[in-house]
């Protein structure tokens, strides 16, 4: 009999660990040598710097242009689907005023439990509840406030007045509700019945590849990365799939919107990290320039409306008045900060990795960038920018005349003065 090829293989996942990531937006810049010297001196907590560990050849000027502080403490555990969370979380601190908090959920088990994993950690409130009370304890610590030894981050974070958090390593703290998580499926070892390179195959059949594992086991992948339970259809299941990158035949990434899946049968588990590291930057760029864009959302309103605010709606006086205190500069400046910080913090997201070029790292990025969409949003803030730029000018437009009208009513009155003048003097 003909042979038919190898059999469907077993769908068992003997080693894993799932990477749930958390990031937030919460001041505009953050002092990453005041943060290093303010958490040198707390207990119970791990320091070090966030670095790209290349297991693969790649440029050596690939890396972050600023290396984000890594800080790792204990917190209690949460359970999601029968599995829980390592009691150990590990926070990124970016210096452009983000942080990603990162929690590990252990795996062994089959693909259909990871499917309901998945569909239990979609806007899971209770590991959103979690990962905010990391992040409020870890602006507790960069406020220069004391993190008692072996507390628990599940406790209750002190309120922090403004005066303790610029003391700190902040820079404008403004830590709201908005938060962008990202689930990351790290699969090693023997997965989906793959077998290391170095494995004998039966009957000289070469083993398969990571990328036809995945086609196999296609509607199980799709669903992880979805978060869905029921059946998809095939044009659903290929647009899930449809973002992958390989090194090897070993291994491959699937990058979609909600999660990533990373499968690698022939290396350790760490030597997955430079690929996390990528995933989860993208994850904090996303935050970033959603928090972008709200803020211009912001600016461009309120520019707006001082654009078209009517001088004659103010009484006389007051306009004269306030065209000699400055109020229309006043205005023009907060206009121009708005902008300056909006560029500066557009600027810093973007320069903060550098992954240029064909390399596979730079095209896993790429891959995410694309699931993102942070190509059109990268679009949106720029023309914002120029708006806002275009309003600017506008207003000091509109300054410079009124200062104008002003120092012609101001001429006006100097000659009518002189005129008048001489007749008072002439009586006397």
């Amino acid at each position: 009999m003909p042979d038919d090829g190898p059999p469907t293989p077993p769908t068992q996942a003997t080693s894993g660990v799932c990477h749930l990531f958390f990031a937030y937006d919460v001041a505009q810049a953050i002092d990453l040598k005041k943060a290093e010297e303010i958490l040198s001196r707390q207990s119970g907590m791990d320091q070090g710097h966030e670095e790209i560990r290349v297991t693969r050849r790649a440029p050596a000027a690939l890396g972050y242009q600023s290396r984000p502080v890594k800080i790792s403490f204990p917190c209690a555990g949460v359970r999601v689907a029968g599995l829980e969370t390592l009691a150990r979380c590990e926070v990124l601190v970016f210096d452009f005023g983000a942080l990603s908090v990162s929690l590990r959920i252990p795996l062994a088990c089959d693909l259909a439990r990871l499917v309901e994993l998945g569909h239990a950690l979609y806007d899971n409130p209770e590991l959103l509840d979690h990962a905010r009370v990391i992040v409020e304890r870890t602006v507790a610590m960069l406020s220069g406030g004391a993190f008692p030894a072996g507390a628990s981050a599940r406790s209750s974070a002190p309120a922090l007045p403004g005066a303790a958090l610029s003391a700190g390593a902040l820079s404008r703290y403004s830590l709201d509700h908005a938060v962008e998580d990202y689930v990351v499926y790290q699969l090693t070892g023997p997965m989906l019945g793959l077998r290391p390179p170095s494995a004998p195959s039966d009957a000289g059949v070469a083993p398969p590849t990571a990328r036809e594992l995945v086609r196999r086991h296609a509607q199980l992948v799709a669903k992880m990365l979805r978060a869905e339970r029921g059946p998809m259809s095939d044009e659903e299941t290929d647009e899930a799939l449809a973002m992958q990158a390989s090194y090897a035949p070993s291994d491959v990434v699937v990058v979609d919107w909600n999660a990533a899946v990373i499968a690698d049968t022939s290396a350790a588990p760490e030597d997955g990290e430079d690929v996390l590291a990528v995933l989860e930057y993208a994850n904090v760029e996303l935050l970033e320039m959603r928090a972008l864009d709200d803020r211009l959302d912001r600016a461009v309103d309120e520019a707006y409306a001082a654009v078209v605010r009517s001088p004659e709606g103010e009484p006389a006086l007051a306009g004269l008045l306030g065209g000699f205190a400055g109020l229309g500069g006043a205005r023009l400046r907060a206009v121009a900060r708005l902008a300056m910080d909006s560029a500066v913090l557009f600027e810093g997201v973007n320069n903060a990795i550098k992954l240029v070029g064909d390399q596979y790292l730079a095209r896993v990025y790429r891959l995410a960038a694309r699931r993102f969409h942070l190509a059109e949003r990268d679009e949106a803030i720029l023309r914002k920018l120029q708006t806002l730029e275009n309003m600017y000018d506008k207003m000091s437009s509109q300054a410079a005349a009124r200062r104008l009208e002003i120092l012609e009513w101001i001429v006006i009155a100097l000659i009518a003065l002189s005129l008048v003048l001489p007749y008072f003097t002439s009586m006397h």
